[in-house]
């Protein structure tokens, strides 16, 4: 499959077209690439008209990499047997000098285009012994010059390690311990969504032991992570009741749609950040809260959900009480009930209490049967907070059962009316 598309890349580009970086790692894995990083000598600009009318290629937009070797990334979404492919283009000039200031020696191997397509590995061009790497399966830096250039590069050495299981060369491990607060530096946002995405593979507490092994989780949080076994035990835990039964029951019982948050990342990986979350201190919170674009749809789940575990605790097993509670937290009934089974087990049985309100009369009475137009036109009433009070009378009184139609709710609304008017 990623061969044909090569192909049809090639059409484009000039001869002096490389596959670079991840690329050529996961090809050299028999992996099949997320996406397609290529250099280029070419001008950009043909490039994009080529691909545009060629293939109805999107051009997504470009970024500024502010380094002395690649100043632009422009990245193109490329139609390809009923899905886009995601093709990474930047110039290059000097190919030993782009592949000098690239972060890993198993990312700083190029393959022409042609070559890549013909399978012929001695083309590989590897002045750092990236191959040798491969296969030792050791992640090493080119220069530790590039990881001071970007120290955003410690954190993606643990979590490539991590997705592929490889191990971190010592000198690299000694850097980091003695120059992790260098990611002070680096853009939150950046710092985010490298996280995320180690958070967002299998296993994920061993990328987070190895950064708070490293001392890295000190400048990600404002201090160190205290208590990490526990935090280890409950993503351990987490991880295993994601893909239970149970976990599946729930999701669909409560119509959960999956989608994803902050562009990129699915349910699951917020769940495990939201583990971390219950686990970090008031301040770290506070901390993480502030210096993170985490956007208001994920700042609301992370605060709602802790805020709906704290209420669980003294919920009153009522109509009342059970009304109240999910007119507040509804939309986060999920991701509570995931906390609750992973997290704080003492809850269950009220959560379970919850869940089955929820889907035995929530669902079907928490609609008043009346609108307040309807109300106002019955009781001959003008606008009024009074016609919001009715209305949660009537909602009540449904979900108790004393009222199971219109025709009963029309009752209801007036007998409530004249019990008010004395």
């Amino acid at each position: 499959m990623v061969e044909e598309l090569l192909k049809q890349l090639k059409e484009v580009f000039p001869s002096s077209t490389y596959l670079v970086g991840g690329t050529v790692r996961d090809l050299l894995l028999n992996k099949v690439p997320k996406d397609i990083d290529l250099i280029t000598t070419g001008d950009i600009e043909k490039i994009e008209t080529l691909l545009k009318e060629k293939f109805k290629a999107k051009h997504f937009g470009f970024k500024k990499e502010n380094l002395a070797f690649r100043n632009e990334v422009h990245t193109f979404l490329f139609p390809y047997k009923g899905q886009y492919w995601r093709i990474d283009v930047s110039q290059f000039e000097d190919l030993e000098k782009d592949l000098a200031h690239r972060d890993f020696t198993i990312n700083a191997m190029v393959w022409a285009l042609a070559d890549s397509i013909k399978k012929d590995v001695s083309k590989i061009i590897d002045p750092f012994g990236g191959v040798k790497d491969l296969k030792r399966k050791v992640i090493k830096a080119v220069s530790l010059k590039n990881l001071e250039e970007d120290p955003l590069r410690m954190v993606r050495a643990f979590r490539i390690a991590h997705s592929l299981g490889f191990q971190i060369d010592n000198t690299l491990k000694g850097f980091v311990k003695q120059n992790y607060p260098l990611l002070k530096k680096v853009a939150k946002e950046r710092i985010l969504n490298e996280f995320l995405k180690g958070l967002s593979y299998h296993r994920s507490w061993e990328f987070l032991k190895a950064l708070n092994d490293h001392h890295l989780t000190k400048i990600i949080f404002g201090t160190q992570i205290e208590n990490p076994t526990d935090l280890w035990e409950a993503l351990k835990k987490l991880e295993t009741f994601i893909v239970s039964e149970t976990n599946r029951n729930l999701k669909r019982e409560q119509s959960f749609k999956e989608k994803t948050y902050l562009g990129e990342f699915d349910i699951n990986t917020v769940l495990k950040l939201l583990a971390i979350y219950f686990y970090l201190t008031p301040n770290q919170r506070k901390f993480f809260r502030e210096n993170y674009p985490l956007g208001t749809e994920l700042t609301n789940l992370l605060e709602g959900t802790l805020k709906a575990l704290t209420e669980l605790k003294t919920l009153k097993p009522t109509v009342e009480g059970f009304y109240n509670y999910l007119k507040r937290y509804e939309k986060y009934l999920y991701p509570v009930g995931v906390a609750v089974y992973t997290l704080q087990p003492s809850l269950v049985s009220k959560y379970e209490k919850v869940k089955d309100f929820y889907l035995g009369k929530y669902l079907k009475y928490s609609q008043p049967f009346l609108d307040g137009k309807k109300i106002m036109t019955l009781l001959g009433i003008k606008p009024s907070p009074l016609v919001g009070q009715i209305l949660e009378q009537l909602v009540k009184a449904q979900l108790e059962g004393r009222v199971k139609n219109q025709k009963e709710a029309e009752s209801f609304v007036k007998s409530f009316y004249g019990r008010l008017r004395g």
